[in-house]
């Protein structure tokens, strides 16, 4: 009976557990970004950090998803809550918009490798596939 209960919980658990999901961080090899901390990551992805000398910076997200949550709750520290919050005010009072949200892996990864200044998250398991970015971590 011990280990049905254990068996249980491990299954109810699992769905928990797959939310949070592992990420990697792209940059464009050629772009101001290579080198990027979580500190910066975090400044460009709430609006703080626009540019880099003098190449744009694009930041993507996926689309909503334990992927984007994941990524939200480990570099910017914050839920998606939090966040949409924070850009409803900066929308308002600097008038600038938020990271576009992007729902195909292989569009981000195309604009990442095309963009100097553009900076993505993709699953990690994609993260092996990469020739034409830069992975940095978080």
């Amino acid at each position: 009976m011990k280990y049905l209960v254990v068996a249980l919980m491990i299954l109810l658990l699992q769905p928990a557990l797959a939310n949070a999901e592992e990420f990697v961080i792209i940059v464009n090899k050629h772009g101001p970004l290579v080198n990027a901390d979580v500190s910066t990551i975090r400044d460009i992805y709430l609006g703080e950090k626009r540019f880099a000398g003098n190449v744009r910076l694009v930041p993507v997200h996926m689309v909503e998803g334990s992927l984007k949550e994941s990524f939200l709750k480990k570099v910017v520290d914050m839920d998606p809550k939090e966040y949409k919050l924070h850009w409803v005010k900066k929308v308002f009072q600097e008038g600038i918009t938020p990271p576009p949200s992007i729902a195909s892996i292989t569009d981000i990864i195309a604009l990442v490798s095309r963009e100097k200044g553009a900076i993505a998250y993709i699953p990690e398991r994609y993260g092996k596939y990469l020739v034409d970015v830069a992975i940095i971590e978080p």
